[in-house]
């Protein structure tokens, strides 16, 4: 791997990351002030609960895709896929000649 290529992944990695801390620190924001509302408007309901597990969820999912082996094997598969597509390629190419 060339040295563009390494800083193309790790910006990408990199770029990755800070999605997944920017949108949690919108979670805790936005979820903070739910709790907020919720313990102003409706005290005996904790209807807050509802978005912060659904988002929570979605929160999990992102974070594991940015901080875990889920790039690498984002890469790991693109790069599967792209020496598929090259034996077929090359596959076709000696059955025409």
């Amino acid at each position: 791997m060339s040295e563009r290529e390494l800083r193309a992944l790790a910006a990408k990695r990199t770029y990755a990351r800070l999605g997944f801390y920017i949108h949690l620190a919108v979670y805790v924001c936005v979820i903070t002030g739910l709790g907020i509302l919720n313990s102003v408007v409706s005290p005996n309901v904790f209807w807050v609960a509802f978005p912060a597990l659904n988002w929570g969820v979605g929160l999990f999912f992102h974070g594991l895709g940015a901080l875990s082996a889920g790039i690498g094997l984002k890469e790991r598969l693109i790069r599967a896929e792209m020496d598929q597509l090259l034996s077929a390629l090359a596959h076709a190419h000696d059955h025409r000649d």
